[in-house]
């Protein structure tokens, strides 16, 4: 009994001082990078009219920038800026919030927590920014330094590491403090980019990308920063992988307002194909590393492999699916099915990324599915009052779906 009530008050200790009078205004999207000062002239930065053409609404600047930046409906993230001029943007509707800290040592979080403090005495309604890497302890950093909100680098491409296990520690981390979750991306896949190698544009770059991505919003992130400039701008004209991310960008600027009004319940996996079709025997791949299999009693179950279900959910307890596919070299054909017994289910729809509204799939008995059908009779897993929808996932891609409260369930 204890240990429960001591945890509860970790969890209370840890989201109150970050809930301040700031809440995250959008969807970030930004990169690390500035635009281009008329007044200095350096045509290596883009203008913030092709930052904004490019589908950010975030941006790193100084403040002589911030006016040029208002002009083309970009938010500002501040360099260079003290607590006493923040006292004299407060009100400013442009601004983002103030740079504070990129990766910084763990032996200063005690020193970055005081300097925070000092900027929200100056200014309550914008935060500071303070990104985190893979060498940081995020639950010592939320507990000493009270954010209000987490950022940090993931980089699955250029680290080659286990993408998942950070996910899983970040979003733990962010949803015990109550505060939004945001990470860095890279802009171009290719291992050999992060240090000023060779740049080559991968021919698979946007399906990479898009799995960074997808996964990430699975897990529930609100926001999508890209690094870095240099890989996306050529002066204010796009690299290839910069069109890459101009796609993705304009995919999350339609999904952003809906992402933003949503919670992250859960987050499943599933794992690789079995050599038979009874799964309990346990061959096939297994679920990545530190990461949940796709429970039986979920109210949706799937059994196309190398897929992700991140469970979400609104004010109003309509239930959102984020459906990814892990594969970044093949389609995959998906089939969802829901138990009606555990949870009604009407009717299930599904965002469309190009024009930002629902479309309504149709229902079927899930008994047309072969696959299932084959799986209940292996597994006597099947039972009365299941309905399917199906639909493909391109290489790495990912589809939201809503299924709306069914009232008096």
């Amino acid at each position: 009994m204890w240990r429960a009530a001591a945890a509860l008050l970790l969890a209370l200790g840890m989201a109150g001082p970050a809930v301040a009078d700031w809440s995250m205004p959008e969807f970030m999207i930004s990169f690390w990078g500035r635009p281009d000062a008329a007044a200095q002239r350096d045509a290596h930065n883009p203008s913030a009219q092709a930052i904004a053409e490019a589908g950010f609404n975030t941006v790193m600047c100084k403040p002589e920038v911030l006016d040029e930046c208002r002009k083309h409906g970009l938010k500002a993230l501040l360099i260079g800026v003290t607590p006493e001029q923040a006292a004299n943007l407060r009100d400013d509707t442009a601004v983002w919030g103030y740079f504070l800290q990129d990766e910084p040592k763990n032996d200063r979080f005690h020193e970055l927590a005081e300097r925070a403090k000092a900027f929200r005495q100056a200014d309550p309604n914008h935060p500071v920014y303070i990104n985190l890497s893979q060498e940081n302890y995020p639950r010592a950093f939320v507990e000493k330094v009270h954010p209000q909100f987490l950022s940090y680098d993931l980089y699955w491409w250029w680290w080659k590491r286990d993408y998942f296990p950070m996910l899983e520690e970040y979003r733990d981390v962010a949803q015990s403090a109550g505060i939004p979750l945001i990470c860095w991306v890279e802009v171009n896949a290719g291992p050999d980019s992060e240090h000023g190698g060779g740049e080559t544009h991968l021919l698979d770059n946007l399906q990479r990308l898009r799995c960074s991505v997808y996964c990430a919003l699975a897990y529930g992130v609100k926001g999508i920063q890209w690094f870095q400039g240099r890989l996306i701008f050529e002066g204010s004209q796009l690299t290839p992988s910069g069109k890459d991310v101009a796609v993705l960008n304009a995919e999350l600027k339609r999904l952003g307002p809906v992402l933003m009004k949503l919670h992250s319940i859960d987050v499943f996996h599933t794992p690789g194909p079995a050599l038979s079709l009874d799964i309990s025997i346990g061959q096939g791949e297994p679920v990545p590393t530190d990461t949940r299999a796709l429970p039986n009693h979920n109210w949706v179950l799937t059994a196309t492999p190398h897929v992700i279900l991140g469970m979400l959910q609104d004010e109003e307890k309509n239930d959102y699916i984020m459906v990814v596919n892990r594969r970044i070299d093949k389609e995959q054909d998906v089939a969802l099915r829901f138990d009606v017994t555990v949870k009604p289910v009407n009717k299930v729809e599904r965002f469309d990324k190009q024009t930002g509204q629902w479309v309504e799939f149709p229902l079927f008995d899930a008994r047309q599915l072969d696959l299932w059908s084959e799986w209940a009779k292996l597994r006597s897993f099947w039972r009365r009052g299941r309905v399917a929808v199906e639909f493909t996932l391109a290489p790495g891609d990912g589809e939201l779906l809503r299924v709306p409260v069914t009232w008096g369930e």
